[in-house]
């Protein structure tokens, strides 16, 4: 990645990269024309060419300076620019070439050494081009398997959402107005009626409330009035306080810096991945002590979820947990990826399992929207 943004900081100025290829080109060309001409005169304003022709002459590698436009093109102007150059001076150098080249052999050498490492570069960049483009296409499909995630998990809230106001306010009221009406009946009738009709309206009015709890835990877990209301600090420290209510588990739990930045978009995602996390921990873990420590620096995110259990095997791909059918871990990371965040997961055997989330940045999310 470092090397790839050198290159492109090379050829942001192409119009200087060309007129350092045509100056050197014309200048190389002229020299070895004029130089040859003048012979065999060796007084001239060109003696100090001389060396470098007769090496060249002797070796059958006539024009090789030309090298240095052509593998500058190559670095500075890319592939096709380069091609250009190439085919342009070994057509202005030939008639040179063949001139000063005695048999078929001598001029060959002379346009390989001029061809053959313009050729390499040019080879090279093209399957570093090929493989950058071959990496842009899965980074941008990637991108778009995120996005789609993104858009499945958003979609569940809002359905999560709907469905929690839609029992908390159909069906729990129906259940409490059977309770009531129960309670109005068993108020009426109590000197009326056997003790057989008291006790069922009675039983009426009690189930009736342990249905309307019920219906209210449901809602808070589908989505808690908190998270929306209270916000994400006070929404974990509720989900932390029922799971330590629920398992008996000894919970430290402590907060940092303000959480305020964080979008409802992040904080959501978040919510969820600490539910997720302690859902494990109660069902797998068998642990007896948790500590969650969550970290706000300005609008950057840090969380971590260590406990004392057995821990467990962690593959070396995750998307191997599909195939084994446990794909809670798989659905920890979707949502960090959602989000942009960063999920480790730590495993001590014997002595527990760490879970960190990290996310530069938790306004992204709102900026990308609007």
């Amino acid at each position: 990645m470092e090397s790839n943004y050198t290159i492109s900081k090379i050829r942001a100025r192409p119009r200087l990269h060309y007129a350092v290829v045509i100056t050197l080109a014309i200048a190389i060309t002229f020299s070895y024309y004029t130089y040859a001409h003048l012979l065999p005169d060796r007084q001239h304003w060109l003696e100090w060419f001389g060396p470098v022709f007769y090496f060249e002459f002797r070796n059958g590698c006539v024009g090789i300076l030309l090298l240095v436009p052509i593998l500058y093109a190559v670095l500075t102007l890319g592939w096709k620019q380069s091609a250009v150059v190439l085919l342009v001076l070994l057509a202005g150098i030939a008639n040179h070439i063949i001139h000063w080249t005695f048999h078929a052999t001598s001029a060959f050498t002379s346009f390989a050494f001029l061809a053959i490492p313009a050729l390499a570069g040019i080879g090279i960049e093209l399957t570093i081009f090929a493989r950058q483009k071959e990496e842009r296409a899965l980074a941008e499909k990637e991108e778009q398997r995120l996005a789609f995630i993104k858009q499945v998990f958003r979609a569940q809230e809002d359905e999560r959402r709907r469905m929690a106001r839609g029992l908390h306010d159909g069906v729990t009221q129906a259940i409490l107005g059977n309770a009531s009406l129960a309670r109005s009946l068993l108020d009426k009738l109590r000197d009326k009626t056997d003790e057989n009709s008291v006790s069922d309206l009675r039983a009426i009015e009690d189930n009736s409330l342990l249905v309307a709890d019920e219906i209210r835990r449901i809602c808070r877990d589908l989505r808690p009035s908190a998270l929306d209301h209270l916000g994400f600090v006070p929404s974990i420290r509720w989900l932390v306080d029922n799971f330590r209510e629920e398992t008996g588990i000894e919970v430290e739990f402590s907060s940092e810096g303000d959480s305020q930045e964080v979008t409802p978009d992040v904080s959501t995602a978040l919510f969820r991945i600490v539910q997720e996390s302690l859902n494990n921990i109660r069902q797998h873990a068998k642990a007896t002590k948790l500590t969650m420590r969550l970290k706000f620096v300005d609008s950057n995110v840090s969380i971590t979820i260590q406990d004392n259990g057995n821990g467990f095997a962690l593959p070396e791909h995750i998307s191997s947990l599909g195939t084994k059918g446990k794909c809670g871990i798989i659905r920890l990371h979707e949502r960090a990826q959602s989000i942009g965040a960063r999920l480790e997961i730590f495993i001590h055997h014997g002595k527990g399992t760490e879970i960190r989330i990290t996310m530069q940045n938790g306004r992204l999310e709102d900026e990308a929207r609007s």
